[in-house]
């Protein structure tokens, strides 16, 4: 991914980017190996944390970080409705973890001020 410009462009890659990661998110945060060890949520709260990082690093700018987090807060509150009569994110603590842990990352990521190098 090329560096670009924190503009239009930017924001639909970050609007696309949070959609990819809240839906796969979403269908992997309850995955279990055993009984205690939540890998679908370590994997999912990780995919949000490259694709923010990744984000954050390519475009110039906080524009595209803040719609990838704001995409994140506004999909995972409409996907965790009951609108269709499934639950895809249950009220267990990988659901309570996934739903804030992801806005949290996101929102820090993109607040977070660029380093120079």
């Amino acid at each position: 991914m090329a560096r670009g410009r924190g503009g239009i462009k930017g924001a639909v890659i970050g609007f696309l980017y949070a959609s990819f990661a809240s839906v796969v998110g979403t269908l992997m945060h309850q995955t279990q190996v055993g009984d205690e060890i939540p890998i679908g949520l370590l994997f999912s709260l990780s995919l949000v944390l490259m694709l923010a990082g990744g984000i954050r690093d390519r475009q110039k700018g906080k524009l595209p970080g803040l719609v990838f987090a704001l995409t994140i807060a506004v999909e995972l509150f409409v996907i965790g409705q009951n609108l269709t009569g499934d639950i895809l994110i249950p009220g267990n603590n990988a659901g309570l973890w996934w739903s804030y842990g992801a806005i949290g990352v996101a929102a820090l990521v993109a607040l977070w001020p660029k380093l120079k190098s």
